[in-house]
């Protein structure tokens, strides 16, 4: 019989749906890190904003060491595909470190 801890742990490993989480429309956050390539951020900003049929509103911050950029994307969204499309899209670069 699971233990309070192991079900606990696996309410939490449960992959949630976007329906359960987002009513459209809103404002989808994505926080991507990427590496101090020239030519990524304005490369990942064009293919989420194609892969979602929309612009994305964009901000970027620089590591204090110069390891990485942090890029914050703003979807405004008013269908569930512009979500999936945008992390599919984030996901392709090869300059992506790591995405929220």
């Amino acid at each position: 019989m699971a233990s309070d801890h192991d079900r606990k742990r696996s309410d939490l490993q449960r992959e949630v749906a976007d329906e359960e989480v987002y009513e459209l429309p809103c404002s989808v956050p994505f926080k991507v890190f990427l590496r101090p390539d020239p030519d990524a951020e304005q490369r990942v900003i064009d293919a989420c904003s194609q892969a979602a049929g929309v612009h994305l509103d964009a901000e970027r911050q620089p590591s204090s060491k110069g390891n990485f950029v942090c890029l914050r994307l703003t979807l405004h969204a008013s269908r569930m595909a512009q979500i999936s499309a945008v992390r599919d899209a984030i996901n392709a670069d090869s300059a992506v470190i790591m995405a929220l």
